[in-house]
């Protein structure tokens, strides 16, 4: 029996993700830029890895979820939750949370990804702010 279209391409994405993931944590982590590691505890008790680009406000990181309406990951902080981000090679303890549109923070937390990717298209995008503890 041969796999499915999407088996493989889900397939293709774990082993991108195993690969990144590796990167970010050796000393290659210089060479892919603006990447980060985000990980966390999913509601059903899974841990979850996630190589995300990333942007700074301040001491805070912005990540943003392109495409929102398609993916899950950033549902998991609609309410803060605790997370932990290897970016720069080290590891550093963050409340994740989504900054909703129209919020006093989005505008800012938006400014500071769009200076950081300025092809970015946030109209359908989800905004995280990832505070360091």
């Amino acid at each position: 029996m041969t796999a499915g279209p999407h088996h493989t391409a889900a397939a293709r994405r774990a082993r991108h993700h195993r690969l990144v993931s590796w990167s970010l944590a050796s000393p290659l982590h210089q060479l892919l830029g603006r990447l980060a590691l985000l990980e966390y505890t999913a509601s059903d008790g899974r841990r979850v890895r996630l190589p995300v680009q990333y942007a700074r406000t301040g001491s805070d990181l912005v990540v943003a979820a392109g495409g929102a309406a398609h993916k899950r990951w950033w549902r998991a902080f609609r309410a803060a939750r605790p997370a932990v981000v290897l970016v720069d090679g080290r590891r550093h303890a963050v409340t994740g949370e989504v900054v909703p549109h129209g919020a006093p923070g989005w505008g800012v937390a938006a400014a500071a990804y769009q200076a950081s990717f300025p092809l970015a298209r946030l109209e359908d995008a989800e905004l995280v702010l990832l505070h360091r503890a």
